[in-house]
């Protein structure tokens, strides 16, 4: 054997109880499991006391749009926290298809677009890019509508024709037989939110002829997120398609009951409705934000270019700042996490920040978004009473980082990274197991790597199966722990003591080691 993993108790991703086995390791791919083993082997891992675990798969990823895949391959804040497979291309935006050089500005509201050099077009051109940077991680990728629909329709922000929609369908028809594991939906942000429900429904119709799941990012996450959820649940019963609700939030004091409405329409449609569906939850109060979301609508329409020649005519941007005024946005509640242009406000509230520029909140917000070009993330702590943890023990859940890939380096670039790109896993596994007692082990581990995996209908990963590739997190269930916050997010967690990506080594007790196992995955047809 290559590798002999020894005496830990072994939570195969099924949420089966934990059983005390052996595991062995052979070309990439787990050969036996089973007690007392006692094959020779080129290394022997020592798990007494130790979880054996599948490698965590993070169905709801952005190491695309916040371009770290492509800067940071190794991905090590991943790596780190046990995650062996992403999936990318959430949330409606994609890296491909790229048919024009203006479409990576489909991820410009999260990155800083003039540090990619686009050299693909198709998505298979794009995974083959990906196997060439040599990832920490696997990555497997959705299809994003918005990237779709700026493929065809450019800038505009209108209904699309009926071949517009037909060139979208060759489009994703295209990407997914080169190995998309479907299809993903961002209905609040501007360029997706024009789309009608015949567009989208004839997309997702596409997803379901190639046995594949949709994933969407609901139009409203706040008052109506009840009635965003009920498009999403409809859309799905009308094509019949496997359905993913992205990272379902509860936001505000107004959002509580919203918030368990929602999960009980999510149950009702699973059921009566006997619809394939999940929701994905990162286990953070805190969320994630970005500035161009606060304007009033009207003015987000046409997205960074429309907003900007907003803010720049002195009468529209006078009624902008009249409205944000009048809002009631709790400014007090918004951390500037990162401005890609200077860093002199990242840490601050937007309050305080506006009180240090001696301007008002409005004012300050409309600065901000012009001064740095309209890069600026925010992190918003939330107020009233959580449901999170009732999130995450839903049945129906699958959780999810939502975050992307640093390495300790980046602490460097003066930007506060959520914390979840660095300790979701661990703050599951550390803080809603072993602390709060919100659900088992294995259930929580279930939710990380069978579940999701099945959901995307791989075959051969999140199970600890025997011929199943060898993809595993062994971790310390007494010590295991995220270290990361929102003050020092640049932290790895701890009590991760090993994590095999592909039967290599990537993590052992004395860090990342260095090997960069990771493949572009692609859906076997």
């Amino acid at each position: 054997m290559d590798i002999l993993i020894k005496n830990g108790t072994v939570v195969d991703g099924t949420g089966a109880p934990g059983v005390r086995a052996d595991v062995a390791v052979q070309h990439g791919h787990i050969a036996e499991v089973g007690p007392d083993l006692g094959m020779p082997a080129d290394q022997a891992i020592n798990a007494e006391g130790l979880v054996v675990a599948p490698g965590f798969v993070d169905i709801t990823n952005h190491a695309d749009t916040y371009l770290t895949l492509l800067n940071n391959p190794p991905s090590e804040s991943l790596l780190a926290q046990g995650i062996t497979t992403i999936v990318i291309g959430n949330c409606g935006a994609s890296l491909a298809p790229m048919t024009h050089g203006r479409l990576i500005n489909v991820v410009q509201k999260w990155a800083d677009v003039r540090e990619i050099n686009i050299d693909w077009q198709y998505f298979g051109e794009f995974l083959d890019v990906i196997d060439r940077f040599s990832p920490g991680v696997n990555v497997a990728g959705l299809v994003g509508h918005t990237t779709l629909r700026r493929d065809v329709l450019r800038d505009e922000i209108r209904d699309a024709k009926e071949d517009e929609i037909e060139q979208m369908q060759a489009l994703l028809h295209r990407a997914l037989q080169d190995g998309a594991y479907g299809l993903s939906f961002g209905l609040s942000y501007s360029h997706a939110r024009s789309a009608k429900r015949e567009e989208i429904v004839e997309l997702a119709k596409a997803a379901r002829e190639a046995g594949t799941l949709v994933s969407m990012h609901l139009r409203d996450e706040r008052e109506l997120q009840a009635e965003a959820v009920k498009e999403a649940l409809e859309i799905a019963k009308e094509v019949d398609v496997s359905l993913e609700i992205s990272h379902l939030k509860s936001v505000g004091d107004e959002a509580g009951g919203v918030y368990k409405a929602t999960i009980a329409a999510i149950e009702r449609a699973a059921q009566a409705d006997d619809l394939d569906v999940h929701f994905s939850v990162f286990p953070f109060e805190t969320q994630h934000a970005v500035l161009y979301l606060l304007f009033p609508e009207w003015a987000q329409r046409g997205g960074f270019d429309a907003l900007r020649k907003h803010l720049q005519d002195a009468a529209t941007r006078q009624k902008i700042v009249h409205e944000l005024s009048s809002m009631n946005i709790p400014f007090e509640d918004y951390i500037i996490a990162e401005a890609k242009r200077g860093k002199s406000s990242v840490g601050k509230t937007i309050l305080e920040a506006a009180k240090y520029a001696n301007v008002a909140p409005a004012e300050f917000i409309v600065n901000l978004f012009l001064a740095h070009e309209g890069q600026v993330l925010l992190f918003h702590r939330c107020k009233g009473e959580s449901h999170l943890e009732e999130a995450i023990a839903h049945p129906l859940a699958h959780v999810t980082s939502a975050g992307g890939g640093y390495s300790l380096g980046d602490v460097e670039s003066g930007a506060l990274v959520h914390p979840r790109s660095f300790g979701a896993m661990p703050e599951l596994l550390g803080h809603y197991v072993r602390e709060k007692s919100v659900l088992s082990l294995e259930n929580a581990i279930k939710k990380i790597s069978g579940a999701p995996a099945a959901k995307l209908g791989m075959i051969d990963r999140g199970v600890i199966a025997k011929g199943n590739v060898a993809d595993l997190a062994i971790f310390d269930p007494a010590t295991i722990a995220n270290r990361a916050t929102l003050e020092k997010p640049y932290q790895f967690p701890q009590g991760m003591k090993w994590v095999l990506v592909n039967g290599a080594v990537a993590v052992d007790p004395d860090g990342i080691t260095g090997r960069r196992a990771g493949l572009a995955l692609r859906r076997k047809q």
